[in-house]
């Protein structure tokens, strides 16, 4: 299993979702998932860039 496939397992869904495949469709996702990965594997670790947002605020006194 690759390092990507085992990253994936972490979740409730995305497991949920791939054991309800077929068997050869499972191979497929995942030999196209290491594929597309394999671009952001750097120095040992995949390093794909996600997008997030970081916000603060406080409750206004008065």
């Amino acid at each position: 299993m690759s390092n990507i496939v085992l990253f994936m397992t972490f979740g409730v869904r995305v497991p949920l979702i791939l054991s309800r495949q077929a068997p050869d469709i499972q191979t497929k996702n995942r030999e196209e998932i290491d594929a597309k990965a394999a671009a952001y594997l750097s120095e040992g670790m995949y390093k794909i860039p996600m997008p997030s947002l970081i916000v603060s605020g406080q409750k206004p006194h008065g």
